[in-house]
Parts: C-alpha cells; sequence; structure tokens
C-alpha cells in the first residue's frame, strides 16, 4: 500500500487482520505499533520504529505495524484512541498478554522490553515522551490547489479521524453535526457545501452513535456521490487527490482548510464564533495524533498565540490560525536545530514572499512582525477572488431544513409544550369571565 511505512523494511511485519490473528495466537513476543498514515507523530516517529527494527533484527522479538486506515476496525477492536500506539504481545509472566507501552523514544521502547523480555511482571511505563508535531508549513502555486488539499484532508479527517473510536457517541456525533453545519455553510465550492448538506442528512437519518461500523461504508459512498455529481469543480471528483497519495500533505491540507474557514467569515456565511469552535471540535474529537490534540488544547485553553480574542472579529480569528501554525513549526524546529536563529527560520511567511510582513527582527532573528500586512497576505495566499457565495441564500435554505430536520423532535416537543401553554391560559381566561358574569 502507498499509504503504508513500513512495506519495504525487512525488519518490520505490517499486520493485517489475518496476521494479527496468527501473531496473538502465537507464544512469540511481538512489538506492535498502531499508526494513521497521516498522523504528524507517527511520520516522525516512523524512523524510531525503524531502528527498533534494526535493533531487534534476528532476536526471538518481532517487530510489527498496524496501518490503520487501512485495517481501522482492527484498530477499533483492539481499544486505540490515539496514534501513535504501540503494545507489547506475550510478554511478562502471563503469556497472551497485550500491554500497552507509553514511551515513545527509542531508549524508552529499549528499556520496557529488556525489562519485560526477562519475564518480570512489572507491565507498564507511564514516562511517556511527549514528540512536537512535524513541519506543516507548505506552499502550491494557486489558492485553488490549497483548496483541493483542504478538501482532501477534511474527506480523510472524516474517514479515519470518526473512527479513533470503539464508538462515536451522542457528544461526538453531535460535534460532528455541529462541524458539517459550518462547513456547509463556508466552505467556497458550492458543489461541496451541497455535498456536505447530503451527509448531513445520512447522518440524521442512521444511528452512527450505536452503530459505527456502517461509518466506513457511509463516507466512501459519499465521497463517490461527490465523484459521480461534480460538473462544477472537476478538481474535486479526482481520486488521485493530493492527501491520499502523500500522507506527508495531510497536515498542511488541514491547515489550509483551517485557514480558508477562517477566511470565509461573513455576515453571508459564519462568524468568527463559530469558525473558532469548528476548529476546536476538529482536533479534540476527530484528530487521532493524541500529542497534536492535547498541545492544541493546552495552547487553546492557556490563551496562546491570541485565543481568546480570536471569536472578536474576522481579523482576529485569521491571525490566530496563522500563530498557532507558526507555533507547530517552531515546536518541530526545536528538534532539528542547534541554534536560536535556526528555529527562526521556521516561521512564515518568509520576507521574500511577503516584504512588507516583515518589519525588523530580533536578537535571535525572530520576526518582528507587521500583523496587517500578514493578514493581507494571507488573503491572498488562501483566498480566491472568485470565490464567491451568490447562491448562499438558496442554499441557506437547505441548511435550515437540515437543521429542522436534525432537530425535529426538540421542535416537536417545544411546539406541543407552547400549545399547552396556550391552552391553559386559554382555560384561564375562560374562567375568569365566567366568574366575572356570575357576579
Amino acid at each position: 500500500s502507498k499509504t503504508s511505512f513500513f512495506n519495504e523494511d525487512e525488519n518490520i511485519i505490517e499486520l493485517n487482520d489475518n496476521s494479527w490473528k496468527l501473531a496473538i495466537s502465537s507464544n512469540q513476543q511481538w512489538l506492535i505499533v498502531f499508526y494513521s498514515p497521516f498522523c504528524p507523530h507517527c511520520q516522525h516517529f516512523a524512523n524510531t520504529w525503524k531502528e527498533i527494527g534494526k535493533k531487534y533484527k534476528g532476536s526471538k522479538i518481532n517487530i510489527g505495524a498496524i496501518n490503520c486506515h487501512e485495517s481501522w476496525s482492527l484498530c477499533n477492536k483492539n481499544g486505540i484512541r490515539g496514534y501513535p500506539s504501540i503494545i507489547g504481545l506475550n510478554f511478562g509472566i502471563l503469556k497472551k498478554s497485550v500491554v500497552s507501552i507509553g514511551g515513545k523514544s527509542f531508549d524508552s521502547i529499549v528499556s520496557w522490553t529488556e525489562e519485560n523480555s526477562s519475564n518480570k511482571n512489572d507491565m507498564t511505563n507511564e514516562n511517556a515522551i511527549m514528540l512536537e508535531n512535524q513541519n506543516l508549513s507548505k506552499s502550491f502555486a494557486t489558492c485553488e490547489d490549497r483548496l483541493i488539499d483542504a478538501f482532501s484532508s477534511l474527506y480523510l479527517t472524516l474517514a479515519d479521524g470518526v473512527l479513533v473510536s470503539n464508538s462515536l457517541g451522542h457528544e461526538r456525533v453531535d460535534s460532528l453535526k455541529r462541524v458539517l453545519l459550518v462547513l456547509a455553510k463556508s466552505f467556497p465550492e458550492e458543489s461541496i457545501r451541497v455535498s456536505i448538506g447530503d451527509l448531513i442528512q445520512k447522518i440524521a437519518e442512521k444511528n452512527f452513535s450505536q452503530n459505527i461500523m456502517s461509518w466506513n461504508d457511509t463516507i466512501n459512498e459519499w465521497k463517490n456521490g461527490i465523484s459521480k455529481m461534480n460538473q462544477g469543480w472537476p478538481a474535486a471528483s479526482k481520486e488521485t487527490l493530493r492527501s491520499i497519495n502523500d500522507p506527508k500533505n495531510y497536515t498542511s491540507g488541514l491547515w489550509s482548510l483551517f485557514h480558508i474557514l477562517s477566511l470565509s467569515i461573513s455576515s453571508n456565511t459564519i462568524n468568527p464564533s463559530e469558525a473558532v469552535e469548528t476548529i476546536k471540535s476538529v482536533v479534540d474529537n476527530f484528530f487521532g495524533c493524541e500529542q497534536c490534540r492535547i498541545h492544541f488544547l493546552i495552547a487553546f485553553n492557556n490563551c496562546d498565540a491570541g485565543a481568546c480574542s480570536a471569536k472578536n472579529s474576522k481579523e482576529s480569528m485569521v491571525l490566530w490560525v496563522w500563530r498557532m501554525h507558526n507555533k507547530v513549526n517552531t515546536s518541530v524546529a526545536k528538534y532539528k536545530a542547534e541554534q536560536e536563529k535556526e528555529i527562526a527560520k521556521s516561521l512564515w511567511p518568509k520576507s521574500s514572499e511577503c516584504p512588507l510582513c516583515i518589519i525588523g527582527e530580533t536578537d535571535y532573528g525572530y520576526p518582528i512582525w507587521n500583523e496587517q500586512a500578514v493578514y493581507d497576505h494571507l488573503n491572498s495566499v488562501y483566498w480566491c477572488r472568485e470565490w464567491n457565495y451568490q447562491n448562499q441564500v438558496k442554499y441557506l435554505g437547505l441548511i435550515g431544513h437540515i437543521t429542522k430536520h436534525l432537530n425535529f423532535w426538540k421542535i416537536t416537543i417545544l411546539t406541543f409544550l407552547i400549545i399547552v401553554l396556550l391552552f391553559k391560559i386559554y382555560l384561564r381566561i375562560k374562567r375568569k369571565k365566567t366568574r366575572l358574569r356570575k357576579s
């Protein structure tokens, strides 16, 4: 498979449903990583796992990997909640034991393995090593390219991120509906807005909170429907979407989606508050990279990068997304850079891309930003002038219909209560008039 990390590595065995059954039924010891090719930490961690493969080459310990994008049901059965997740199989005194390994550095994995392969019963290691995000900054030639990648990452978030659980649960279903409703109003391409509306209707018709297994069929049916129906935006109907061909493009496409979402704010689409909550909900509920999610939420709750003022205006929202994007870039650079000035080079836009965006620099080489120029630059890079919402009024009628459909029982109950209240008022007035007549 093109999306698998370890197919060509002779020291690592890519497991599927059948080979997993063979592994778990044997008495052999295994170290197995569950990963998603679209998870930034997994991409960063792949080299570490290859080193683990080399370390135990020719030993009694087998090194395996399971691609949760392709074997999602297997990952769900094993209770995988985030990527990468590592387990030890048949370690310790008890055979057939599956143990979660916390540490994700080479040394912590080797230490755990050496200790437990001697049949000691200390089965856990809670000293998890947090890895930073990979560099997500990426540029394409046109804003249309970015929109294609944004849609690709949206599809993969729906296909992969929703399935990072044994069940959706009512809260996650409600979060999914809210995210899709916002995207159905704000995504720049009309045909995709309509298709998202169709997906919302499918969610309203099926109980995914109880039957997550049918989600995979639904999302693939939705994607195939887009390919067949799309005449106005041929780029979206291509089977070879960038993010699907190259998992490393997934996070840059997701950032493109966030930038485009922030720039779509207007009186005809969504407000800043809706945009902020949508981005937070996507990361919190449907982003498989566990450490990425934790780091994002910590930054958000601490008001880092202007998160607490992002709801105030469109400009505040656009700049918050840009600052968070740069925050991720610097996190990645810290692992590679030997000097502070090398970290500063990871920030964007560069002066060559936007001469007005940088008005100076600090002693360590960090840019001093002209944020108004940055805002204008983001508009020119992530938003096409030809994008408009001429048919938005018509489509908002569809959204209204969908919203009514989703809240049918709430509205029905409310209507019933209003009728009962009015009837009681009527009876009270009638009794009062009767008493007045008698007096």
